[in-house]
């Protein structure tokens, strides 16, 4: 029997590349439940939050982020160094790439040294949203470098932080016009397009960043998504299988491509994909948690449990995995430890209103039907038109239960 619904993350991360990469509960198909029986939901696939970025390597993430840290403190030649190491643990860590051009153009005099440590100091004021600092840095810099294209990236990468990201795309379309040869120009100008749902036009700039420079892994990715987004799956696979042979370290074209295969319901196929982006990120929870749904859905539920119960343990405010695996204990009719993560899953987003409906189904099937009313009554409270067919499921359980006696 199917108990609850589950949720899962949404498809198609969208990455900035600038000085640094920038990266509502489920609608739900029901069982209409019996008069005298709980309530039954079908597991969901529907899309919810999107992933977080996906990280590079973590050698070569703490690499550049050393480097930063050091850039910003004006230590440039260490800074460079760390920077050197971060792209030689991967060769493709874009990140690491625009820090060691930046340094290259102070060398060939097409950016004066004195702008290099304004620069990532801004980045370090955006990071800790110090705005005004930030501005104050990056101003700085491009006073010294008016037409040094990377410096005004970077104010648009600071502008993408703050979610300001029409006045991202301004800067973005003049960086563009300022170098039409600069491929990361269209490349984050396509990316901010795709933010704001306009794939079509950020499809046409990563068609153009790909012409300019045919082996940007990341060009091949974004593209793949934005592709995810107007439910072209060929195209979107082509590009993330791409995107994996340019640049076979990295997470992220094996992670989407794992959602791709999942949203089209080839389950085995998903779960291989996320097995190889473990194997690239052992710390990556997100694959965890979707090959632990991959593996829910073949019937694997001792794996299921396993990846959801690995997800959870690393470190990060991530409560869809407690959801799920919640819902396969809840099937085993392990009452008590279900309701204990439905609980945990609310602590960590009390938003996720989907966690408190499958709290409510866990009370109701335990026989603890006061607890169930309450947990049903706060879940209608909260439930939105998405979860409308659910509500009417919880409503019609809601009366029955508050006719019985005592």
């Amino acid at each position: 029997m199917n108990s609850g619904v589950a949720v899962r993350i949404s498809l198609g991360a969208v990455f900035v590349v600038l000085l640094s990469g920038c990266g509502g509960g489920s609608p739900a198909t029901t069982n209409q439940s019996s008069a005298s029986a709980p309530p039954t939901a079908q597991v969901n696939v529907a899309p919810t939050q999107p992933p977080p970025t996906v990280a590079a390597p973590l050698n070569a993430v703490a690499e550049y982020d050393k480097g930063a840290a050091l850039a910003a403190a004006g230590k440039l030649d260490e800074a460079r160094a760390s920077f050197a190491a971060a792209a030689k643990a991967d060769p493709q860590y874009a990140s690491a790439a625009a820090a060691l051009a930046i340094f290259r153009d102070a060398d060939e005099n097409r950016l004066p040294r004195d702008a290099v440590q304004p620069l990532f100091r801004a980045m370090e004021h955006a990071n800790a949203g110090r705005w005004a600092e930030a501005h104050a840095d990056v101003d700085a810099a491009i006073a010294l470098a008016p037409k040094h294209v990377r410096t005004h990236s970077t104010r648009a990468a600071i502008l993408i932080q703050q979610g300001k990201l029409e006045d991202a795309l301004k800067v973005s379309t003049d960086v563009v016009a300022l170098d039409p040869a600069f491929a990361e120009g269209y490349y984050n100008h396509g990316a901010i397009l795709a933010e704001m749902g306009r794939h079509d036009a950020a499809i046409a700039d990563y068609n153009r960043a790909i012409a300019l420079d045919p082996n940007f892994a990341d060009a091949y990715r974004n593209r793949g998504s934005a592709y995810t987004f107007k439910n072209d799956a060929n195209a979107a696979m082509a590009d993330y299988t791409k995107a994996h042979e340019l640049h076979p370290r990295a997470v992220e074209p094996l992670y989407l491509r794992g959602q791709l295969q999942a949203l089209l319901g080839k389950w085995k196929e998903a779960s291989e994909d996320y097995t190889a982006a473990i194997e690239r990120d052992p710390g990556h929870a997100e694959s965890y948690y979707e090959r632990g749904l991959a593996y829910q859905n073949l019937g694997d539920t001792e794996r299921a449990i396993a990846d959801y119960s690995k997800a959870i343990d690393i470190p990060g405010p991530f409560a869809a995995p407690l959801v799920n695996r919640g819902l396969l204990l809840l099937q085993r009719k392990e009452y008590d430890a279900a309701i204990a993560d439905f609980d945990k899953a609310l602590a960590a987003d009390p938003a996720l209103v989907i966690a408190q409906y499958n709290k409510a189904l866990a009370l109701d099937q335990a026989g603890r039907s006061k607890d169930a009313i309450a947990a049903y009554r706060t879940f209608i409270k909260q439930a939105s038109r998405e979860h409308a067919a659910i509500a009417a499921q919880a409503r019609q359980r809601l009366a029955l239960l508050e006719k019985q006696p005592g």
